[in-house]
């Protein structure tokens, strides 16, 4: 069923994940509500300082809203705005000095923010525009494994410059084998490597 920002920021403080990914639209909806609550802050009449420590209360009260203790903070699914991904890194990822100076850190700094790409039947791909470190030459990771098929009816060549392009041809032992009771489907998509 659905799950509103509001229930799952409660289910978050609760449950304290140390790896959560979630749509776009979440992180949205906080970016919005973190960006009323900075203009209210902002349109006050307080002195520097004042103005300051509200903005890092206000800082370490979204950072809460993941549960306190995620080392990785994922998105993918749809398209995400380069502004809300930059806030997302400065709430979510990077320790304030004057929080550190101050011992009011109660939050576990987030250490990775990341934009992933990936596909229901075999899960991520890349972040951050990287490719996932199991699909990489030299990883230790010897079930996995990704190549580029060229597509020249699509303009998709490997020779393309500055990187290569095509279809992405992905196998891990954990991706899906079939659609369930559609063997037309599978037999069009999966293919005997």
């Amino acid at each position: 069923g659905f799950c509103s920002p509001v229930n799952l920021t409660a289910s978050l403080r609760s449950i304290r994940p140390t790896i959560f990914s979630a749509p776009p639209i979440y992180f949205n909806t906080l970016y919005s509500s973190y960006g009323h609550e900075m203009r209210d802050i902002l349109a006050q009449c307080m002195d520097k300082a004042q103005r300051q420590q509200a903005l890092l209360e206000l800082q370490l009260r979204y950072r809460s809203h993941l549960g306190g203790r995620c080392e990785v903070v994922g998105t993918g699914g749809a398209p995400i705005s380069p502004s809300v991904l930059n806030w997302m890194n400065t709430v979510f990822c990077h320790r304030n000095k004057t929080e550190e100076q101050n011992g009011t850190n109660n939050y576990d700094s987030y250490e990775i923010v990341g934009y992933n790409y990936a596909c229901t039947e075999v899960g991520n791909i890349a972040t951050n525009g990287m490719l996932d470190r199991r699909f990489r030459e030299g990883s230790d990771s010897g079930d996995c494994h990704f190549k580029l098929l060229d597509r020249p009816e699509l303009g998709y060549t490997q020779n393309d410059i500055p990187y290569p392009r095509g279809e992405a041809l992905i196998k891990t032992p954990t991706m899906s084998t079939s659609y369930f009771g559609d063997f037309e489907k599978t037999k069009s998509t999966w293919d005997e490597d």
